[in-house]
Parts: C-alpha cells; sequence; structure tokens
C-alpha cells in the first residue's frame, strides 16, 4: 500500500485472519491506528504494521459502528 489517509478504508492481516478496518490516524511511515470490530466493545483501536494492512474499497458490514467509534 502506498499511502494511508485518515478515513481509509482497510483490511487488517493478523496471523492469517483478515478484519475489516478504519485507518483513524497515520503515527508513523510504518505505523498508524486502526479501528477494528470487536465482539465485546464494539470497535477497538489497534497501533498495526503497514504491512499489515491491505487496502479495500468495498464498504464493511461493521463499517458504520466503526465510525461512530471514531467520532
Amino acid at each position: 500500500m502506498k499511502s494511508l489517509t485518515e478515513g481509509q478504508l482497510v483490511i487488517v492481516v493478523d496471523d492469517g485472519a483478515a478484519v475489516d478496518g478504519i485507518v483513524v490516524h497515520v503515527a508513523s511511515f510504518l505505523k498508524a491506528e486502526v479501528a477494528v470490530p470487536d465482539d465485546e466493545h464494539g470497535a477497538v483501536f489497534r497501533s498495526v504494521h503497514r504491512k499489515a494492512l491491505r487496502e479495500r474499497a468495498e464498504p464493511g458490514e461493521h463499517d458504520e459502528a466503526l465510525r461512530k467509534a471514531i467520532r
């Protein structure tokens, strides 16, 4: 992924599992804060390495809940 921007839709690939997310903050060239769905809390923020992120174009089922958590 060449560039990251706040609000960008991404897929977080971690230990073979893939989960939809939204970029909250680009902390540095290598790290970003990403909102991802969580069964217990609705959404959580995770610090993620750039290599674990893939761009996605289609909205996901949890995007509205993630946007509410970001606000």
